[in-house]
């Protein structure tokens, strides 16, 4: 799944809270399989209404990763 796909997945699952994604790692080589790439982004959330509670985003991060692991992306979890 390339970058690009996985930026809109996130933004649309996201939605309005969803401010701002930013890759900041490609990571190749062991433990990782050969063909394959591990990307790491930074997500950042916030309303312009309310000040958001820690369940709010985990609601929405949820939604982002089962809407990733359909795309069939591995997603490495706490």
């Amino acid at each position: 799944v390339k970058n690009k796909e996985i930026e809109e997945v996130l933004r649309k699952v996201g939605g309005e809270l969803l401010k701002e994604v930013r890759l900041f790692d490609i990571y190749r080589g062991k433990p990782i399989p050969p063909g394959f790439k591990s990307l790491a982004y930074s997500l950042t959330f916030r309303s312009e209404k309310k000040t958001l509670k820690e369940k709010e985003v985990e609601k929405v991060m949820e939604k982002i990763i089962h809407a990733l692991e359909e795309k069939g992306v591995k997603v490495r979890k706490k």
